[in-house]
Order: structure tokens, then C-alpha cells, then sequence
């Protein structure tokens, strides 16, 4: 006779386990992307460096929950907005599309992290965000 542990054990936990790697689901992993980056009724096109994957982590009922992480790189200079550069700021947003379907991604970690991170050597900033919608 299976136990009832046993049983949510070989069903639930086991196959959460086998996913919890990160996940690199090749969606503009390492892609540069033509994209425009808006605050209110600023924006600025350039290039970014786009990078996602998604992560899964098991909770002590066996239960999955899948994040997906996706950060986007460039060059601070070109973050000129109303004729200034500015740093990332909560509630802007990055759009670009691909295949006639438009992504908009939201400058925000969902859990209270820095959103951005700075590379000193390449002047380059590495923006955390969270996907808003795709139309």
C-alpha cells in the first residue's frame, strides 16, 4: 500500500524537482532588439541587448510557480529623455516587437530589488523588467 506522502511525493514533488533548473527559453536570449523605451510622453529607440529565461521553484506542498526574468542592456548615453539623460525609473516602460506582435515590458522586479544595475567599465546599464502585455 502507497502512502498518501508517497503518492504527492511521486506526483507532485518529483516532477517539480525535474524542473527546477532555470529554464532558458531562448525568447531574445542574448538578442539585440530595436526597441523604445517610454517614460510618460518621452521615448528614446536604440538598440538593447535582450536576455530571458524562466526559473521554477517548488514549495513545501509541491506545488510549482514559474518566474520569468527578463533584463535588457544598453548603453546609458542612449537614455535620453526630454533632452536629458536619466536613469531607469519604476513605471517606465520597454516595447519592441517581433513577428507583428508588440511586447510591452514594465520597469519592475516584483519583489522590491534594484531595478537596474550598472556596468562602470562599458557604461552600460542592465534594466530588470516584468512583461506588462503583448498585443
Amino acid at each position: 500500500m502507497t502512502s498518501v506522502f508517497q503518492t504527492k511525493f511521486d506526483t507532485k514533488v518529483m516532477p517539480g524537482m525535474n524542473r527546477l533548473f532555470a529554464i532558458n527559453d531562448g525568447t531574445g536570449d542574448g538578442t539585440d532588439v530595436d526597441a523604445v523605451y517610454r517614460r510618460g510622453a518621452d521615448s528614446a529607440s536604440f538598440d538593447m541587448l535582450m536576455k530571458a529565461s524562466t526559473s521554477q521553484s517548488i514549495d513545501r506542498g509541491g506545488f510549482v510557480t514559474e518566474k520569468r526574468h527578463v533584463s535588457f542592456s544598453f548603453d546609458h548615453a542612449d537614455l535620453v529623455l526630454g533632452g536629458s539623460e536619466v536613469l531607469p525609473a519604476r513605471g517606465d516602460t520597454i516595447e519592441f516587437a517581433v513577428g507583428g506582435v508588440t511586447h510591452t515590458y514594465a520597469v519592475d522586479t516584483n519583489d522590491g530589488t534594484a531595478i537596474f544595475a550598472w556596468n562602470l567599465a562599458h557604461s552600460r546599464l542592465t534594466v530588470t523588467c516584468t512583461l506588462q502585455s503583448s498585443t
